[in-house]
Order: C-alpha cells, then structure tokens, then sequence
C-alpha cells in the first residue's frame, strides 16, 4: 500500500471498545486495543494516502451475540430472555443490529463515498455506547 501510494485498512472491533464490558474483561481489552491500533496507524500511513479505520459492531442478532447471553445468564442467574432483554434495553433502537447493517456500514467504509473518512472508531451499535 505505501508503496503504490493507496489503500483502506479496515479493523474490526466491537463496541466493548468504546465502554465497559463487566464480566468480558480480556475481550474488552483487545478492542480497546483495536480502537487505539487504528488511530495510531491512520497517522502514520496517511501521508502515503492510506486511510484506516475502525467497525465496532454492537449486539448482532446471530448465535455468537447469542452465545454471550446465555453464558452472561448463566453467570448471573438470570433466563436467557431476560438477559436478551437486558441488552435491548440498553439499546436506545430497542433491537440487536442485523448482519446486513454491519456489512453495509463496513461497505461505506471501504469505498471512495468515505474518502475523508480515517482513524475513526465507527459504531454499527444501536446507539448502545452513547448510554
């Protein structure tokens, strides 16, 4: 990429990147992580014309997310329907984000319609992370 003098480099990360994440410590550590790679290489490669950027989904409905709701249930005594409803509500959209919604958002990030856009920490979330 420097050498041709372009390119986009998109991070994924998670919202876990943006807040606390309890009982999720070391996966919230690497997206912290993320967020701070992404800012510190979209400064150095940017003079070569390199943007880079970083897409931090919230909750996605699928089994992953589902996954992590029912082991956080079982860890706190809870259903897994009434963790699931946990989480929606802090959803200021009251629902999971779909696939589809993180797959345009990382589309947009990686065509010439975001050219000005780099060392950003782009949240496909609901909203979940402004509360």
């Amino acid at each position: 990429m420097i050498a041709k003098r372009s390119g986009n480099i998109l991070n994924i990360g998670s919202i876990a990147g943006v807040y606390a994440y309890p009982l999720r410590t070391p996966y919230n550590a690497t997206k912290w992580a993320i967020a701070g790679v992404t800012q510190t290489i979209a400064a150095e490669v940017g003079p070569y014309n390199i943007r880079c950027n970083c897409l931090s989904p919230g909750p996605t409905e699928g089994d992953r997310a589902f996954n992590v709701i029912r082991r956080r249930a079982e860890a706190t005594g809870k259903t897994f329907e009434e963790m699931k409803k946990f989480y929606e509500d802090q959803i200021p959209i009251k629902r999971f984000v779909t696939p589809e919604e993180v797959a345009k958002a990382a589309l947009f990030l990686v065509t010439e319609d975001s050219s000005g856009i780099t060392a950003q920490h782009f949240c496909v979330s609901g909203g979940i992370e402004v509360l």
